[in-house]
């Protein structure tokens, strides 16, 4: 009896300007080496918009365990998964993903406000004489 080897699980998540055709490409490229499932989130591509409340986070994670990779809302929606699950996932990417209530810390103020000061003071040195 020959053992068939267990393929790994990836879930490609779409972003909110398309649905799982966005990753044809990827699909084609991963399929052989892997268990590549990337569905539409509801009210994206063949998925209907549920008319009672829901989730993003549920249809995804359902899936696991896996790796996720997440496009842009995508992206959002498998880092919430893998800080809420973090022991049903394996490896994650993120592309272009926002940080839903993200806080930036008075560290980080202040030195966007040096970097924006010094940008002006170099662009003010940059202008021809009057």
């Amino acid at each position: 009896m020959h053992a068939t080897a267990v393929k790994r699980r990836v879930v490609l998540v779409h972003s909110a300007l398309g649905d799982s055709r966005q990753w044809s490409r990827q699909i084609a490229a991963l399929r052989g080496g892997f268990d590549v499932v990337a569905p539409d989130l509801p009210g994206f591509g063949t998925e209907p918009m549920p008319s009672e409340p829901f989730s993003l986070l549920d249809p995804i994670s359902d899936l696991l365990p896996a790796s996720l990779v997440g496009n842009s809302l995508g992206g959002a929606i498998a880092l919430r998964i893998a800080l809420l699950e973090s022991e049903r996932f394996d490896r994650l990417v993120l592309v272009g993903s926002g940080l839903p209530d993200w806080d930036w810390s008075p560290e980080q103020l202040e030195y966007f406000a040096r970097e924006e000061e010094a940008l002006a003071r170099a662009a003010t040195s940059m202008q021809p004489p009057s």
